[in-house]
């Protein structure tokens, strides 16, 4: 079993190293670009979001389209040609004829927009930057860990040194007993104790020093 000394020491030599672990992560935080690594993440989170809008948005024009493209096919088809203009089939399809070229430029434009969104999303993946928010996160757990050890540490090493300040004046108060003793003549009782004062600086000794 160590001595209240060692405690001491060895407690005194784990607080300091824990600051000196707490001072390296804090200048580690200071450097850290978290304002501008979460500005980014939002931008990469929009994105995604705006890709997904924008592939919903794709798929339901493509389906627009061959929808379209089916009712043309109609004019293909019927042997009357344009000589029912009233018809509805017939109507519909001229209909969608007309608007066939419009929706094949805007489904383009969709197509654009949706490779513009998917290159930005793969050059800021590259950039790692949910790992470094994860980083950022594990060292400021780290500190706030450090803080309540470092608070832990610190009320034990205020315990040991009240146990060794009331050791200490034990000791005093056993030689001052011894003193007395050694005026007085020794004989009986007062051999007893002598040798029981003497044990007792004996064993305060020990648990001071080790």
């Amino acid at each position: 079993i160590s001595s209240l000394t060692e405690q001491i020491d060895a407690t005194r030599d784990t607080i300091e190293h824990n600051k000196s672990v707490y001072a390296k992560i804090e200048v580690l935080r200071e450097q850290f670009p978290i304002g501008e690594l979460k500005d980014r993440k939002a931008s990469y989170d929009s994105l995604v979001n705006e890709l997904i809008k924008g592939e919903t948005l794709l798929e339901g024009a493509r389906a627009k389209v061959k929808n379209i493209k089916s009712s043309i096919k109609i004019l293909d088809e019927v042997p009357c040609g344009d000589s029912f203009p009233n018809c509805k089939f017939i109507k519909n399809a001229h209909c969608a004829k007309g608007e066939l070229s419009e929706r094949q430029e805007s489904n383009s434009q969709l197509v654009s927009e949706v490779k513009a969104k998917k290159r930005a999303i793969k050059k800021l993946e590259k950039e790692n930057i949910s790992e470094k928010l994860e980083k950022y996160d594990t060292l400021k757990d780290r500190q706030a860990e450090l803080r309540i050890h470092l608070s832990e540490l610190s009320s034990e090493e205020k315990h040991l040194s009240s146990l060794i300040k009331k050791r200490e004046i034990d000791l005093a108060d056993a030689n001052v007993d011894v003193q007395k003793l050694k005026l007085r003549v020794i004989g009986g009782d007062d051999a007893k104790k002598l040798m029981a004062a003497r044990k007792k600086i004996a064993s305060v000794e020990a648990e001071l020093k080790g």
